[in-house]
């Protein structure tokens, strides 16, 4: 075999393995991370985002008297009008029932005239996937409690996820969900885009 050959496929399998040792450097870094965070490319600067919080999904073992979805989603929705011009859910319920819309279709994408028409740029949808309460106590019979939290800003002119969080945070032991959780609403209140590239 000549040499040049030979010297072109060492070349080629020492970029090859540099690659794959990136990747799974990258997908250790990302399973190791209790905190992700991702964002679309399509995020830049323009006009303010306008946003729909959908009631949040919640586990099995939470009832309501203790929390429901659309309690949390108005604490969430309070913390994002700081920064953001936020539609009331019922609002927009009722703007859906009226246009006779499914929801279904306005998470793919497939009613950007009506959304525009309704003053809707995004809806956020979010899940508390786990929820384990703590346990009140003195000193060390005391026990933190944890939560999960998921969320994504859905782009409702596409129906394409523009941002997600994933958020996994310990609670305090005497914490019910909704405190538990006002925290975690703060601090991704603060890291979600305000503004959607033009399409």
């Amino acid at each position: 075999m000549p040499h040049g050959i030979r010297k072109n496929r060492s070349k080629g399998r020492v970029l090859a393995g540099a690659a794959v040792l990136a990747l799974a450097a990258l997908l250790a870094a990302c399973g190791g991370s209790v905190d992700r965070l991702s964002m679309s490319h399509r995020h830049s600067p323009g006009r303010e985002t306008r946003i729909v919080v959908l009631p949040v999904q919640l586990p099995a073992n939470v009832t309501p008297p203790e929390a429901d979805g659309a309690s949390l989603a108005a604490l969430y929705a309070t913390e994002l009008l700081r920064s953001y011009e936020v539609l009331e859910y019922e609002r927009f319920e009722s703007g859906l029932d009226r246009l006779k819309i499914p929801l279904d279709r306005v998470l793919d994408g497939a009613e950007v005239a009506a959304m525009d028409s309704l003053g809707v740029d995004c809806a956020l949808l979010s899940e508390v996937y786990e929820w384990k309460p703590g346990q009140p106590g003195i000193l060390f019979l005391a026990k933190k409690g944890r939560v999960g939290f998921l969320a994504r800003l859905v782009d409702l002119s596409t129906g394409s996820v523009i941002w997600s969080a994933n958020r996994i945070r310990e609670t305090e032991p005497s914490e019910t969900l909704p405190l538990g959780l006002s925290a975690v609403f703060r601090d991704l209140a603060k890291e979600m885009p305000a503004s959607l590239a033009p399409f």
